[in-house]
């Protein structure tokens, strides 16, 4: 069930209370629809009374109907003229003035039209009311609660139907006696309190009730017997704290048919009809026509107005609404110069040289004003020249930069390959760090001639958007963290860091030569002797896992290298020089030998490199293959050295 139906449910959900033979009966149902449906029924023992609220909770009760007994209220049935529902009401209401006057308050007394069975052609009226000497039995719960007498529940349960048989309530822990009898112009209900002190006075008291409710719409004497000797057959079993209802079949499948929800206990069971009929007959009086008589009240509601209504309410008088105008007025006309005093009054408490302040501020409203004339018609030049010197990547030499406020930025110069880039993706990381910035968009590249090293003249020019913005650089594009100067030659602390933060990957990944390399084969066995050779407290200190670049890789170019390297690509740097520049010199085992551990590694590198090209000759990559054993050699002798104490 979604949340909406849930609520729903509670809001229309009711619960019925009724007190019979000094227990409480309970029944809960849902009023939504045409039809109730019934949802739970309980009975409560004289000690459970206090789990009644819980019980209500349970089942998210939103109304409460208590049953009034019979001996409580007083009840009268009317006929009425023949004519429309509107004029059937009032013609009741002045009938209910007439009979009962100012002897009950309103709030405790209610009419309703009772159903027209098929064929009848006069109507009839009943009319109840709750006299305030009268005491009843409230439900013993703290909700709000409407009150409904146990003959609205019979005529209820009545409905169109006229059976000959009564429909009759008793009652004689309280003396209650309520019935229905049918007559040839329709039905009438009572309601009284006879005298059930012996079996055998009860049983005479209910007899003359009938006898006079039936002689009164002109039954006969046979006709009267016969009730009467057919309801003393009923009650004379019963004990002084048991209480009847007396239906006829037809009754109960009438209002079986109008309920849903009910399993076979309906119609078969006399028991739950004794104990939980008057119930249900108020869950279906609250659904009809006779739903007024659900709605009786112990107390007169009382109505708690706004404070808006109540204001209205005080400004009817015109003496009152005389004076509030004129008040109104007056706070109106002297309010500012109240307040305008009590403000005046703070600033010299707290300001002794209030002439002082104030010219300062008019110094700063001056300054203000200027910034933002100045931010309107000017731009930061040095901060755009900053955030391009950041933007711009090494392997690129401005050669000049022209900015002028309202016109595009226009940057011209050289860009060569760098660090596994060609002279293109160089470029384009210019591009995509100047367009991450957010300070410039709309960027256009026009490229130049080539020279005889690599390098491509370019314009790249871009229109300024957001002159004052201030862009979080990160660590490797900030050259005012880290400079060009330390980038490219780093002091001797980040080289002696770098080289421990390289130890474990340069032991790890020692014996990878290229796949075309005949000496590859060599490789596990070295690499097994290599980790047997590293100290365990080094192995478990360092994550190996974590790649390390090699000493030749520069800050500033995130992202993947150049996918194109060695294919052949007129952009990529291994073709943008001649092959002569890709491959080192020789390298002897004595020059080896007395390298320090950063040009050790740089040769490695560069050898390394190198071996990957497909256009080596026989004789170079040999040279090339052995001089990257001795080098590594070397390293991992250094490094082992470097650990040790």
């Amino acid at each position: 069930m979604t949340k909406a139906r849930k609520r729903q449910s509670a809001a229309s959900a009711v619960a019925v209370l009724h007190c019979a033979a000094g227990k409480w009966r309970g029944v809960i149902a849902t009023t939504s629809d045409d039809r109730p449906t019934i949802l739970a029924w309980r009975r409560f023992e004289a000690d459970q009374n206090e789990q009644i609220d819980q019980w209500l909770d349970k089942h998210q009760v939103g109304r409460v109907i208590g049953v009034l007994p019979a001996a409580a209220v007083i009840c009268r049935t009317r006929p009425l003229p023949d004519a429309q529902p509107e004029q059937l009401t009032q013609a009741l209401r002045l009938q209910a003035e007439a009979h009962m006057g100012g002897t009950v308050p309103p709030h405790r007394q209610a009419t309703a039209i009772l159903p027209v069975a098929e064929g009848e052609t006069s109507r009839s009226g009943i009319m109840v009311a709750w006299p305030e000497a009268a005491r009843a039995p409230l439900p013993p719960t703290r909700r709000r609660i409407t009150f409904a007498p146990d003959v609205a529940a019979l005529a209820a349960l009545l409905n169109a139907k006229r059976p000959t048989e009564p429909l009759l309530w008793i009652d004689r822990h309280d003396g209650s006696v309520a019935l229905a009898i049918s007559h040839a112009n329709g039905a009438i209900l009572r309601a009284a309190r006879v005298n059930a002190e012996s079996p055998r006075k009860w049983q005479e008291n209910v007899a003359r009730v009938i006898a006079e409710t039936a002689l009164s719409v002109g039954h006969t004497p046979a006709f009267i017997e016969s009730l009467v000797d057919a309801v003393a057959a009923t009650t004379a079993g019963l004990d002084h704290n048991a209480a009847a209802l007396i239906v006829a079949p037809q009754i109960i499948d009438s209002a079986c048919a109008r309920v849903k929800g009910g399993p076979d206990w309906v119609g078969s069971d006399p028991a739950w009809w004794r104990d939980y009929g008057i119930a249900l007959g108020a869950v279906l009086a609250s659904t009809n026509q006779l739903a007024p008589l659900t709605q009786l009240r112990f107390s007169a509601p009382v109505e708690s107005p706004s404070p808006a209504r109540r204001l209205l309410g005080a400004l009817s008088n015109p003496s009152a609404a005389v004076k509030t105008v004129t008040i109104c007025v007056l706070i109106a006309i002297l309010f500012p110069f109240l307040v305008g005093g009590l403000r005046l009054g703070i600033l010299k408490a707290k300001h002794s040289s209030l002439q002082s302040h104030l010219t300062q501020t008019r110094e700063i409203q001056t300054r203000l004003a200027m910034y933002g004339e100045l931010q309107d018609r000017a731009w930061p030049m040095t901060k755009l020249l900053a955030d391009i010197a950041c933007n711009t990547p090494q392997g690129i030499d401005l050669d000049q930069i022209r900015i002028r406020f309202g016109e595009r930025m226009s940057l011209s110069g050289r860009v060569r390959p760098h660090d596994d880039h060609s002279a293109q993706e160089v470029v384009a990381l210019m591009q995509e760090n100047l367009r991450n910035s957010g300070i410039v968009k709309e960027i256009f590249l026009n490229w130049g001639d080539r020279n005889n090293f690599g390098a491509y003249e370019f314009t790249l020019s871009a229109k300024v958007v957001e002159a004052y913005h201030r862009y979080e650089y990160p660590a490797e594009l900030d050259y005012g963290q880290r400079t060009l100067g330390d980038r490219l030659y780093p002091p001797a602390s980040q080289q002696q860091e770098n080289a421990e933060v390289s130890a474990p990957e340069e032991l790890a990944s020692a014996d990878q030569l290229p796949d075309d390399s005949p000496a590859s084969s060599e490789a596990p066995a070295q690499s097994e002797t290599a980790k047997d050779e590293i100290p365990d407290d080094l192995v478990e200190a360092v994550d190996l896992t974590r790649p390390v670049p090699l000493p030749s890789q520069r800050f500033g170019f995130p992202g993947p290298t150049a996918a194109r390297r060695g294919r052949g690509d007129p952009s990529g740097d291994g073709a943008s020089l001649p092959p002569s520049q890709n491959i080192p010199e020789p390298l002897t085992p004595q020059q080896i030998e007395v390298m320090a551990l950063p040009e050790a590694q740089e040769a490695r590198a560069r050898v390394a490199h190198a071996l990957r090209r497909g256009s080596l000759d026989m004789e170079t990559r040999p040279r090339l293959q052995e001089e990257f054993r001795v080098l590594q050699a070397h390293i991992r002798e250094l490094i082992r050295e470097l650990k040790t104490p």
